[in-house]
């Protein structure tokens, strides 16, 4: 907050999984570069290692475990025992007796009952190196509520263990003292702009990413491939992505009757408000620390149809930080 360099940070939460063993198209890409199962973990394989990481830290006392994401007020040993059998009151309602009953839903939790984290984080500009920066601050694993039946109902923070992280220090992957590392593309939980809280200075995002891409000063990557994947953009690429024009062909089973449909695309840059953020993140075992490190801002564009409904999102392109 007092480094004059760094001009604009703001705060946001986002709901991410680890577990590169995940598969499905409503997810976030997840590519494991690094997996070296450290000594404090009992699991030995990628898929839920951060559950029982957190898990055992916080009942073993090695993390101090807080209640809410200001990481104000700690939670007792006590607490956190009795937080581990979860218990729920539900009230249920019957549309044709107009009885409301309640039921008492009781839960042993252990590691395995955590799929997903929420994260702290922060974004921010520091204007002598031009560029965007993220930092975790803090993770909390979700716990899912479900009702009697077993259905799912909410998920809700369990317990939020804080992360510190030093600015500007560099990454060396080939580190030892890196356990696990992972490329995570937030495709399922993308960035809304919106939901960013400012805690210093006024940037507006989104109108400083679209010159990053025009001026030449950042790399661009188009997106059809993947991260990483993708050719370079030049400005004479990516003017015309905001006056693009989409054909869609679908095809009628019943009839055999092919329709193709002709979609103007008028992408406003002040208009765009969410993106995809593509981070490396890691896991530093003697430190007791999981940190990230922004590589690319993705802003998503909303396509509609003729009647200005909305169809779908998608990445416009790769900026590298």
């Amino acid at each position: 907050m007092k480094n004059n360099s760094v001009t604009w940070i703001a705060e946001f939460e986002m709901d991410l999984s680890f577990n590169s063993n995940k598969k499905g198209d409503n997810l976030n890409i997840i590519t494991l570069k690094k997996y070296a199962p450290p000594a404090d973990n009992e699991v030995t394989d990628n898929g839920n290692w951060m559950s029982h990481w957190l898990y055992s830290h916080i009942m073993n006392g090695e993390v101090l475990a807080y209640k809410t994401a200001n990481l104000e007020t700690p939670y007792t040993v006590d607490e956190l025992t009795g937080n581990f059998v979860s218990v729920d009151t539900l009230i249920t309602f019957d549309p044709k007796t107009f009885k409301e009953t309640m039921v008492i839903v009781s839960n042993d939790i252990g590691p395995d009952d955590f799929e997903s984290f929420r994260t702290v984080q922060l974004i921010y500009f520091d204007k002598s190196k031009n560029s965007f920066f993220t930092k975790l601050v803090a993770i909390s694993p979700l716990l899912q509520i479900t009702d009697e039946n077993g259905l799912p109902i909410k998920k809700v923070p369990f317990a939020w263990v804080k992360m510190e992280d030093v600015y500007g220090q560099k990454i060396n992957e080939k580190n030892g003292a890196i356990a696990w590392g992972a490329t995570i593309e937030t495709k399922a939980t993308p960035l809304d702009f919106s939901q960013l809280k400012v805690l210093k200075g006024g940037l507006d995002l989104r109108q400083h990413i679209y010159p990053d891409a025009l001026n030449g000063t950042k790399k661009v990557e188009s997106t059809g491939q993947g991260f990483g994947k993708g050719s370079l953009l030049a400005k004479r690429d990516i003017e015309p992505m905001y006056n693009s024009i989409d054909t869609i062909i679908t095809f009628d089973p019943q009839t055999y009757e092919e329709t193709v449909e002709v979609n103007f695309n008028d992408f406003d840059p002040a208009g765009i408000n969410t993106a995809r953020l593509v981070q490396d993140w890691y896991y530093l075992p003697e430190k007791r620390l999981i940190i990230n490190r922004l590589r690319a801002i993705a802003p998503l564009a909303n396509v509609k149809d003729g009647n200005g409904n909305f169809m779908y999102s998608k990445p416009l392109y790769y900026i590298h930080y």
